[in-house]
């Protein structure tokens, strides 16, 4: 996992950072108002959660 991920990874799960980064977008305006969260999903788990996903819409 890249240096990137792993701080976003740490400001997201660490609850008064994130609130903190959150506030300081704000002030910021910056374009975005949050950080996405990355993870690593297997190509065949992907394929799995997409049909189970799709089962349960029909």
């Amino acid at each position: 996992m890249t240096p990137v991920v792993r701080i976003i990874n740490s400001i997201r799960f660490k609850a008064k950072q994130h609130r903190s980064f959150k506030v300081l977008l704000e002030e910021l305006s910056a374009e975005y108002r949050d950080l996405l969260l990355h993870t690593d999903i297997r190509w065949l788990s992907r394929g799995r959660i997409l049909l189970r996903f799709l089962s349960l819409l029909s």
